[in-house]
């Protein structure tokens, strides 16, 4: 799944919660981006199999194995009102779970543009739709 899409909120950097169209082959397929918290670290250790997944998914900000303390440190700063990076855990609106995990970082609020940061499909059953 390409989480490039519609943002169905006006205000995509002050919302908890977000839904996204996302038009792949010719689908609509729906997810909803919910803040990544402490609670969803077990689920997104669990993703990261080897130190080569780790890196091709987090670059040098981790190092294998991937712990909490890892995790608290990339939430630290995040997904508060003046946040320069937004983490995200990614909801099939169809299922209910988690199905991945995704970043924004560099964010502008005055040009109201970001950049797309770290990007994981995590259950290997979406990964492709």
């Amino acid at each position: 799944m390409d989480i490039v899409g519609i943002i169905n909120k006006r205000d995509f950097f002050n919302e908890r919660c977000i839904l996204v169209e996302d038009y792949i082959k010719g689908e609509v397929q729906m997810v909803e981006l919910k803040y990544f918290e402490r609670t969803d670290f077990k689920q997104l250790i669990d993703w990261i199999v080897s130190p080569q997944f780790l890196l091709q998914w987090g670059g040098s900000a981790f190092s294998y194995p991937l712990t909490e303390n890892q995790l608290e440190k990339y939430i630290e700063n995040a997904n508060n009102d003046n946040s320069v990076t937004l983490v995200y855990k990614v909801i099939s609106k169809e299922t209910g779970e988690v199905i991945g995990h995704i970043s924004l970082r560099e964010i502008d609020r005055i040009n109201n543009s970001a950049r797309v940061g770290k990007v994981l499909v995590g259950d290997k059953n979406v990964r492709g739709k």
